[in-house]
């Protein structure tokens, strides 16, 4: 038996010569639990961010490490691209690494002090969660990984890159205009737009976005397939 965390992964074995019947797709989790009882408290005590001085505006976050294969420099530039005539979003940048001095330069250089903020790093879920499920995006401009099942946990649409043969499995959470969207890659012009498009043009539902969290990317999920391939084996 061969047990995948994507349907993509499935089609390149099939294609190899392997019996479809023999690979199993059990996707990838979180603490799937704890997430959705966050999620529920924030459903009930939304409150308006004021981590902005522009609390109004929606906010583009990126959450994990930041390193150059991340390419969030292409996001500061969308931003920029976003902003140039009039200020239309926020910047939340959570997390630490190598790349953290250059992308605040970069920052400092094209964009408005008021709307960007490098949070550093957060470790309690608590904060995390509160911080995901009030912004608008969550862009991962270089790949995404893990970070697609976290957002989407809180209800909030991801945007990564449209290669998929460089993509981590957990793209294919992605539904591209659903809930998120993919961009051509390394594309600041097309990820600008796809960003304006989205929050001018989509009026989501929290519990719509996570759907698929529900459904698939989940431990029940997982736990269900293996059991039944431990049963059968």
């Amino acid at each position: 038996e061969n047990i995948l965390y994507e349907n993509r992964a499935k089609k390149i074995l099939i294609k190899l010569g392997f019996v479809y019947e023999k690979i199993h797709v059990i996707y990838n989790s979180l603490n799937y639990d704890y997430q959705l009882e966050l999620f529920n408290k924030l459903e009930k005590d939304i409150k308006k961010s004021t981590i902005f001085n522009k609390k109004e505006l929606p906010i583009l976050v990126f959450i994990g490490r930041l390193t150059k294969i991340k390419k969030i420099d292409l996001l500061i530039k969308s931003v920029a691209l976003i902003n140039n005539n009039k200020e239309k979003v926020n910047l939340l940048i959570i997390g630490d690494g190598p790349q953290k001095e250059n992308l605040q330069l970069l920052s400092n250089k094209i964009l408005n002090k008021s709307n960007y903020l490098f949070y550093g790093e957060v470790f309690d879920e608590k904060k995390i969660a509160e911080l995901i499920y009030k912004s608008t995006i969550c862009v991962s401009p270089g790949n995404i990984g893990l970070t697609a099942i976290h957002a989407l946990s809180y209800g909030t649409p991801i945007a990564s890159h449209n290669n998929l043969k460089l993509q981590m499995p957990e793209a294919e959470s992605i539904i591209d205009g659903e809930n998120g969207f993919l961009f051509e890659q390394n594309d600041v012009i097309d990820l600008s737009n796809k960003i304006l498009f989205w929050i001018e043009n989509k009026k989501t539902n929290k519990k719509s976005i996570r759907k698929i969290i529900d459904e698939k990317y989940n431990p029940y999920f997982q736990k269900k397939i293996l059991d039944k391939l431990i049963l059968n084996g």
